[in-house]
């Protein structure tokens, strides 16, 4: 794991100048801290925070996206989080038609914000030889599930080690 002194310098003193230089950062951003440390669980919600804090702190996220991940690592259940966090990717963005996809029981990345659920739209286009076959073709209508941008930065910087 990366530690704040393996930062280089120069990278860290520009980063610990913006917040030293102003008062009210200093004060939001150690208030704000102390309250989501505060409304951790576990020991692990802990690390995750502290881990993504120091994403924020090494320029990888901005300040609302620390927020935003911070509130996803509070609400979101260590064993769903780590088996995202486990995983490939292209596992977990799926199409698929409506029989196949996950719902929301199954797959509870969705009502995290880690992932986006939605459906790609229905088509109806007329068949052209329709003596043969249906007169018109239904095409579309998969389900589709996508990591979201808070998603993709909470697995680049939460590695399992």
């Amino acid at each position: 794991m990366t530690e704040l002194k393996d930062i280089p310098t120069e990278q860290r003193e520009k980063m610990i100048d913006s917040i030293d230089n102003s008062e009210k950062q200093k004060i939001k951003i150690g208030e704000k801290l102390i309250f989501i440390l505060d409304k951790c669980d576990d020991y692990l919600d802990a690390k995750y925070i502290g881990q993504f804090f120091r994403g924020f702190l090494e320029s990888q996220i901005t300040y609302e996206e620390f927020l935003q991940g911070a509130r996803i690592i509070q609400n979101i259940y260590n064993g769903d989080l780590e088996y995202f966090l486990g995983r490939d990717l292209s596992k977990i963005e799926i199409e698929a038609s409506t029989e196949e996809a996950p719902d929301d029981d199954t797959f509870p990345l969705i009502n995290s914000g880690i992932c986006g659920f939605g459906y790609n739209p229905t088509r109806v286009e007329d068949q052209r030889d329709y003596e043969i076959s249906d007169k018109s073709i239904v095409k579309g209508g998969e389900v589709v599930i996508w990591i979201t941008s808070i998603g993709k930065k909470l697995k680049d910087i939460l590695k399992i080690e």
